[in-house]
């Protein structure tokens, strides 16, 4: 008689306080997580073609969505252009001039010198002429001013012709490629700018959402694809205070649900180090004011299961 009776009020404190109960409960309720990867660009622009849709399944690779690349190719064009004559203006330097040009300065030469020549000439004829009475001191002073003059272009060319088939002086040409390496690092990053308005899949698996439409302008960083990549999911469920000792990382925890193959095992892979109260959408046993703290398992492999699906996992120790 008095066990039934100790039977019946146990009982009562069970239903009414669920962590009276001196038997542990191995299993818990958790739902699937899915960790979507969300692609944005990389510069706000507008877009002027989505090439994938909802629930279409996509690889690695595969092409998003494009923005609209006028900007950037002008940019291109410009930088590159750009580059091109610094590179030829630093090759100009680094070789001297080109036979070309040294051989409009040697034809400018060889005509000053027959001016040259032709003025001493003149001048010494009519120095004779003067000391006759034939000529007059102001025609021999214009004369030796026209000497001086062809004489100092005789000069200047042959200086000219010497320094442009020297090569350029060190200083010179660092300056150069300098400046050519600055045109080439802004062409490179132009065409960098170029090739972001394309934007690629980074993953395998299938679109959930295109939060986006042609002709729309988007941020930078801005998601325009959600994509749920292949491959398992996890799954988060809760692990009661009184029970975290029990736990390890790499635990195995045995999964079942509506549908899914018998057997099958998750692996615990992370703990959080907070505490917190049990969420209202796990309907546990126990008490809803208990601390538990989050936990994730991985669910193996060939296990494909919707998120936020509800399972349940189940401790094998």
């Amino acid at each position: 008689m008095m066990d039934e009776i100790l039977s019946f009020f146990s009982g009562i404190l069970i239903a009414v306080f669920p962590g009276f109960s001196s038997e542990v409960d191995s299993s818990f309720s958790g739902y699937v997580e899915a960790d979507y990867v969300y692609v944005a660009p990389t510069a706000t622009g507008r877009i002027d073609g989505i090439f994938a849709s909802e629930n279409q399944s996509i690889s690695a690779g595969d092409i998003l969505f494009t923005q609209n690349r006028e900007q950037q190719m002008a940019a291109l064009l410009a930088t590159s252009s750009a580059a091109e004559a610094l590179k030829a203006a630093a090759d100009n330097i680094r070789t001297g001039a080109r036979e070309e040009e040294l051989a409009v300065v040697r034809a400018q030469l060889e005509m000053a010198l027959a001016n040259q020549t032709l003025s001493q000439i003149s001048l010494d004829r009519d120095l004779q002429l003067l000391n006759d009475g034939f000529v007059t001191a102001a025609k021999i002073d214009q004369e030796r001013a026209g000497l001086a003059s062809t004489t100092s272009q005789v000069n200047q060319l042959k200086a000219q012709l010497v320094s442009m088939e020297l090569p350029a002086r060190s200083a010179e040409l660092i300056k150069a490629e300098s400046n050519l390496q600055a045109a080439l690092a802004e062409a490179s990053a132009a065409e960098a700018r170029l090739d972001a308005q394309t934007t690629f899949s980074p993953v395998s698996g299938t679109v959930e959402r295109v939060l986006y439409s042609v002709g729309e302008v988007v941020m930078i960083s801005a998601p325009v694809f959600s994509i749920l990549p292949n491959g398992p999911n996890a799954v988060i469920f809760y692990i009661p205070e009184t029970q975290l000792a029990g736990f390890e990382i790499g635990d195995s925890l045995l999964l079942s649900c509506d549908g899914c193959p018998a057997g099958k095992l998750a692996v615990l892979e992370r703990i959080d180090s907070e505490p917190e109260f049990t969420p209202p959408i796990i309907y546990s046993r126990d008490e809803r004011s208990r601390l538990v703290f989050r936990a994730k398992a991985r669910l193996p492999e060939g296990v494909s299961l919707n998120p936020g699906q509800p399972v349940s996992l189940e401790s094998l120790k």
